[in-house]
């Protein structure tokens, strides 16, 4: 188990070597796979898209609430340096969960919405930046999220979709000082993650892509997005009683 950590630590540290400084970075997804009611779920994460902090809570049958907080930071030489970048975002939702009696699958639909800023070198032209222009911004983003997956004592596994529109309110060019409102794109993120280790504490693996659904519309993009995104962390889930009920 050491060596798959180590070698997915050592995955990760190539990419983020050669990431690119996007306006719009992913964030590793929310996907607790609820089961009963008054389950709780903190986890955290640290990869390509920075370090990610979660939380759910299934507060009846079948309704959860979840709450996250993505962050990066990557300017020790300042906004000249490459790779510069920074990333604050909050989100929030709602969601419905079901998981058949005596089966260890689960089923989540999410809905939410979330804010943050943003601040990266951008190392691809967009369509008001040219390669290498500082471009920093404030954003809405809104959601809706499917998952699916198996969860036992040791293992959990499934992959999750999620739809999101991303409108920069306030997008400014700071190389060429220039300002642009009302930026948007629409994304189909899709992703897949495993977590193995005791039942309540697990470490956890997640992959997840980003898709402009916008791509062949637009020669370029109205702003740059992070393309794909790895992260490794810690799953701890509280109140697994529907175990017991077993």
């Amino acid at each position: 188990m050491k060596k798959i950590v180590y070698y997915i630590i050592g995955i990760i540290a190539v990419f983020n070597l050669f990431s690119c400084a996007p306006a719009y970075i992913p964030n590793a997804f929310n996907a607790p796979l609820m089961k009963d009611k008054n389950e709780v779920n903190v986890a955290g994460y640290a990869g390509t898209s920075g370090l990610d902090a979660q939380a759910s809570a299934s507060i009846i049958k079948h309704l959860a609430v979840m709450c996250d907080y993505s962050w990066t930071n990557r300017s020790r030489t300042g906004i000249d340096s490459t790779g510069y970048r920074k990333h604050d975002f909050f989100e929030t939702g709602i969601g419905f969960y079901a998981s058949p009696k005596e089966k260890k699958t689960c089923f989540e639909v999410w809905a939410g919405t979330g804010w943050g800023s943003s601040a990266a070198k951008a190392d691809k032209r967009g369509l008001f930046n040219r390669k290498g222009d500082v471009v920093a911004g404030y954003y809405n983003r809104y959601f809706l999220q499917f998952d699916y997956g198996f969860r036992s004592k040791i293992v959990e596994v499934g992959f999750a979709i999620r739809g999101t529109y991303v409108n920069f309110t306030n997008l400014y060019n700071v190389t060429s000082d220039v300002s642009y409102r009302g930026l948007d794109n629409v994304y189909v993120e899709p992703a897949a993650f495993v977590r193995v280790g005791a039942p309540f504490l697990k470490f956890s693996f997640q992959v997840g892509g980003v898709i402009r659904t916008s791509a062949f519309s637009d020669i370029n993009p109205k702003f740059t997005t992070q393309p794909f995104y790895l992260t490794v962390g810690a799953h701890l889930t509280l109140n697994r009683k529907w175990e017991d009920k077993k």
